[in-house]
């Protein structure tokens, strides 16, 4: 079945992909679009009604990959856990009208959440869930989670555990460590730090993409 949901991911967006999809076991709601990827040993993907997923997404060893309704992954990510780590979560969650632009690298070992209408944005950004104890000499996970409404600027570096509050933005470059949790602030530095209140029409929106 695995084999056959890699083959099937190599095709072009279409119903008939969705189709197959839906008769490996995946569940697929109407008016899902799936470009071209690479879906190498993933267990299960849940896309609900008009998910999007672009060209060039890189999904490996994965548990579970969840989209809720008009959530979306863009083009070129790499999305993975690690067969290593015996009790990982290996699951990618999505809320609705949620979004992971382009080019970020996803580690999904620990397992990581994005809630509904929160946005990772720019490029670059790495979420990285496991990590070396060098007390034990193991490795170990920490899910990372993304609040409703949150904004994840370019270049973050979010570590084991780290949460990003609801209503928050995170300045271009961050290093997000575990312990944020006031919402509806900006976030900034390395480590990132507590800078200012933010307000306006991002937090208000009915629909996850953003137009000119």
């Amino acid at each position: 079945m695995r084999l056959l949901t890699l083959f099937v991911f190599l095709l072009p967006a279409s119903r008939v992909k969705n189709l197959l999809l839906r008769a490996l076991g995946h569940s697929v709601a109407a008016g899902v679009r799936i470009g071209p990827c690479i879906a190498s040993n993933v267990r299960r993907f849940v896309l609900k009604e008009e998910a999007h997923i672009g060209v060039g997404n890189v999904f490996r060893d994965l548990k579970l990959v969840s989209l809720g309704d008009h959530a979306r992954i863009g083009q070129w990510n790499w999305i993975t856990a690690t067969l290593t780590v015996e009790h990982g979560g290996g699951a990618l969650t999505m809320g609705r009208h949620s979004a992971v632009v382009s080019r970020h690298y996803l580690d999904c070992s620990g397992g990581i959440a994005i809630a509904e209408f929160a946005v990772v944005a720019g490029l670059r950004s790495v979420f990285l869930t496991h990590q070396v104890d060098y007390r034990s000499a193991k490795q170990t996970t920490s899910g990372i989670s993304v609040g409703a409404y949150a904004l994840v600027n370019a270049c973050n570096k979010l570590v084991p555990g780290a949460t990003v509050p609801a209503m928050s933005v995170t300045a271009t470059g961050a290093v997000i460590l575990p312990g944020l949790q006031t919402e509806g602030r900006l976030y900034g530095g390395v480590p990132a730090r507590d800078i200012k209140a933010v307000d306006g029409a991002w937090f208000d929106r009915a629909e996850g993409r953003v137009g000119l």
